[in-house]
This record gives C-alpha cells, structure tokens and sequence, in this order.
C-alpha cells in the first residue's frame, strides 16, 4: 500500500498492521484503543484482497461478512461505501466487529490489492 497515506495520519489514532494476519484479540493486546470509545475502537491501515462481501481468514477464526453500505454525500452521490464482518472461531461468533472502508484515492485502485482502513470494536450487543 503506498506510504503517503500512512505519513499523514497520527499513529496512535489509525495503526498500520495486517488485520486479517491474526486475530482480533491478539491486535486488541498489541494495540491500544482510541481514547474516549466506548466499544474500545482501534483503527487501521491495511490492504485486502479486492473482493465484495464473503469472507476473510484471519488466524484460527474467520471474519464472516454482515452487510454493505454505501456512504454518500449530502446530494445523495456515492463517495464510499463500507462492508461489516463479524469475527467467527470454531464455529460460533465472537463479540468482535469490523468495518473495512475502502480507499477512494483512484491510484490505490491499480492492482489487486486493495488499502482499506478498518474500525475494529467489541460489540456486546450482538449475539
């Protein structure tokens, strides 16, 4: 993914690691959550795989696709959109969420690889 995106951004906010290298509670335990959230929000730059909806492996569970949402401006434009996952081990879901927001910068759209930054959260209310 390219660096300018990474040097503008405080890295105690928004952490550059490979979210679906591992599983949600092991980057918990590497990186803290942003100040003031309630659901112990983490943010990060990562790339995935172009891919809509499905699944995304992740250590010995699997973030399971949710839902898509498009984000629009206030003239009703689409300028984004954002896919949810829940994280899934041994079969049962976890309390951990994640949306993926894909980059729009045009030139990050060039290979398979695509840069999202994602919110990573426990959600108690999900069950």
């Amino acid at each position: 993914m390219s660096e300018f995106v990474f040097d503008r951004v405080t890295p105690s906010l928004i952490h550059h690691a490979d979210l679906y290298g591992g599983e949600p509670n092991d980057l918990a335990g590497m990186f803290a959550p942003v100040v003031r959230c309630e659901n112990g929000d983490r943010f990060f730059f990562t790339s995935c795989k172009r891919q809509n909806g499905s699944e995304r492996k992740a250590g010995d569970g699997t973030w399971v696709w949710l839902n898509n949402m498009e984000v629009k401006n206030e003239e009703g434009v689409k300028v984004g959109e954002m896919q949810s996952f829940r994280f899934m081990k041994y079969g049962r879901y976890t309390e951990w969420v994640m949306e993926e927001h894909p980059c729009a910068v045009q030139q990050a759209k060039a290979t398979d690889e695509e840069p999202v930054i994602c919110r990573m959260y426990m959600s108690p209310m999900l069950d």
